[in-house]
């Protein structure tokens, strides 16, 4: 973009010759832009200047494009199409009376999921959206209503309110079961083929959080399965 208005110096520029480009006329690309004939016209001029080339045949009461200007037109009404969609698109989002909540995949799969229905024939009319990611988004940049998070419900700027105490239990397959028996104190685990969420990020209990609870010293040396998706640990 800066290299763009070193070139051209302003924007308008562009938008006076959008304007005149699809009118065919200077007097009507000011009307529609609200200037004089003069400014639209001087705003050409600096176009074809700063570009190096004419973008308009002046006719007798008249104007045309030359074949510069033609190509120059396709791409400008092109572009400033995109970006009047964009808008479009992003005020609708603004001014639409929807709910957005913000969840990982695991929560949204595990506890949402099981809940929707329910929740959708006591509040029949509210329009309730589910944005699943692996971070978590700042909530007020990007527009969202509401968050499920981990954590002790004190965030800055926001209110919180506890949906679930946090409750840490390990499991294993029958077959590990049978084989090596259940174990009956946590330092059986100390050795045993572990899976490790690494979530890449959002802080998260670890097994040496989990051994610490029991006073059992757990060094991780990096073995054992590691996922990055909690839905896969499970």
């Amino acid at each position: 973009m800066q290299n763009l208005l070193r070139q051209i110096d302003s924007l308008h520029h562009l938008a006076a010759f959008d304007a005149a480009a699809r009118h065919g006329s200077f007097t009507r690309a000011a009307k529609e832009l609200n200037v004089s004939q003069p400014a639209i016209s001087q705003s050409i001029r600096k176009l074809e200047a700063a570009i190096g080339v004419a973008l308009f045949r002046r006719l007798h009461r008249s104007i045309a494009l030359t074949d510069a200007g033609a190509i120059l037109a396709h791409d400008v009404a092109e572009a400033f199409g995109r970006v009047q969609a964009t808008v479009s698109h992003l005020g609708a989002l603004g001014a639409s009376d929807h709910v957005t909540l913000s969840v990982s995949t695991a929560f949204a799969n595990y506890w949402m999921v099981l809940r929707l229905q329910a929740f959708r024939e006591l509040y029949p009319d509210l329009d309730l959206r589910l944005q699943t990611t692996d971070k978590e988004l700042d909530l007020t940049h990007e527009g969202i209503s509401l968050g499920v998070r981990r954590g002790k419900g004190k965030w800055a700027g926001y209110d919180g309110a506890l949906i679930a105490q946090e409750k840490l239990i390990t499991i294993a397959s029958p077959a590990w079961i049978a084989a090596n028996n259940a174990p009956t104190d946590p330092t059986a685990l100390v050795k045993a083929p572990l899976i490790t969420l690494e979530e890449p990020f959002r802080a998260r209990p670890s097994w040496r959080d989990w051994f610490a609870h029991f006073d059992v010293d757990y060094r991780d040396t990096g073995a054992g399965l590691r996922l990055n998706d909690y839905a896969l640990v499970l």
